[in-house]
Order: C-alpha cells, then sequence, then structure tokens
C-alpha cells in the first residue's frame, strides 16, 4: 500500500501539479492513520462528512514548491 500511494502522491505532485493532498480516516482505523503519517500527510482536524454522523479525522500535505 505505501508504495503504490507514494507513487500516485509523486504523479500528483509532478504530473498533474496538485498543490495539497488530503486524505481522511476514521478513528479506530489504526493501519489507515499509520500509513497516512508514513506518507508524511500531518493531522489537521477532526470533520463530518454531509448526511454521516461518523467524525473522520483530516490529514493533509502541501507541495514543497
Amino acid at each position: 500500500a505505501y508504495e503504490s500511494a507514494s507513487k500516485i502522491m509523486e504523479l500528483a505532485f509532478s504530473d498533474f501539479k496538485l498543490t495539497q493532498i488530503n486524505a481522511i480516516t476514521t478513528k479506530e482505523n489504526l493501519s489507515s492513520q499509520k500509513l497516512i503519517e508514513k506518507l508524511g500527510l500531518k493531522y489537521v482536524k477532526e470533520i463530518r462528512l454531509p448526511d454521516d454522523p461518523e467524525d473522520l479525522m483530516l490529514y493533509q500535505l502541501k507541495s514543497e514548491e
């Protein structure tokens, strides 16, 4: 999972010129939290999607340019 996600992030910044990548996961999904953090994303805050009662953890990584 790390290798695939890392490559996609690389392409997102270099080829697609994205300036920011976000990720969300549940509080209970520790495996996803570890992967997201290993990819370099930082926890920002808890969010809630429309029509969804579950709190989610929002992570973010901004490009270095």
